[in-house]
């Protein structure tokens, strides 16, 4: 048990007086007398010889300031120094991201949060795996995916939405596929999750109703930006996020198709424990991310 009167001791100590402590204290003198009865109590020592013009430490308590003194004043100094983490924008900040998503869009930007802010230290965590955020320790989460169940606090951020492409030339030869049905007939270049081994279907909308392309080839590929290169190399076609063939379609060198279908895009998140003691250095982070993205989704 630890008394709950002992900073109120050492200002006793330090000031000589029960009424000097008090008036530092803003409390009565009387409550500070009856502060340290208490304390004795708990000790069961007496540690003040009293007298009408004196206040002496006993022997036991000259040795219990002693001892008491150096761990309060630790004491002190930590929580003196979580507050302080409260007006500074430093120390670490542990980040769980989606891969592809997360160096394309995410990554510039805490490069661009960590020059302006360089006494935040970043641990960043590459995965699509789905994973409980405050079980691993992580001060934020960015995905498209939030279980219901959980308490944590979700700030839509980007609108990921996808596009299926080809070379022109590989359409010159091989034809441009009109309908969902037409892509059965072309070499589909498909990307397969990193951490399922599954491919991902390529999803389209048909007069407000979800279709489900599985996509069949000679290609399959764990990147999408390597997806969009072999595209480009005229090995068939790809479906990708936007921003990892928005360069190839501004230059021509792909060009979208079957665009009628292209279904709803997908909100992504960034997701946090609590928005109550939010540490100001998360705070910032997420509040820079957001405002960064807005003009781009």
């Amino acid at each position: 048990m630890l008394p709950n009167h002992l900073p109120l001791f050492l200002s006793v100590v330090k000031a000589g007086s029960f009424s000097k402590a008090a008036r530092e204290s803003g409390i009565s003198a009387a409550a500070v007398s009856k502060a340290i009865a208490a304390l004795e109590s708990t000790l069961d020592t007496r540690i003040f010889h009293r007298s009408t013009h004196s206040l002496v430490l006993t022997d036991e308590g000259r040795s219990f300031y002693k001892r008491i003194e150096p761990l309060v004043k630790q004491l002190e100094d930590q929580v003196s120094m979580t507050m302080d983490n409260q007006t500074q924008i430093s120390g670490l900040i542990r980040i769980n991201l989606p891969d592809s998503f997360g160096r394309k869009v995410i990554y510039p930007l805490l490069l661009d949060f960590a020059i302006l802010h360089p006494d935040i230290e970043f641990d960043l965590h590459f995965s699509d795996k789905m994973i409980d955020i405050v079980d691993n320790g992580f001060d934020i989460g960015i995905g498209n995916i939030m279980n219901r169940d959980s308490q944590l606090i979700g700030k839509k951020i980007y609108n990921l939405e996808f596009v299926t492409v080809a070379a022109p030339n590989y359409l010159k030869i091989f034809g441009e596929p009109k309908s969902i049905e037409d892509l059965r007939q072309h070499n589909c270049i498909a990307y397969r999750s990193k951490t399922s081994g599954q491919k991902m279907n390529w999803n389209y909308q048909v007069e407000g109703i979800q279709r489900i392309h599985a996509p069949l080839g000679s290609l399959s590929i764990s990147n999408p930006e390597l997806a969009i290169e072999a595209a480009e190399k005229e090995l068939g076609i790809t479906n990708s996020p936007y921003l990892h063939a928005k360069e190839s379609l501004n230059s021509g060198r792909l060009i979208p198709i079957l665009s009628k279908y292209s279904p709803p895009p997908i909100p992504m998140w960034i997701y946090y424990s609590s928005r109550r003691y939010l540490p100001l250095k998360t705070r910032y982070l997420i509040d820079f991310i957001f405002e960064k993205l807005q003009n781009k989704t």
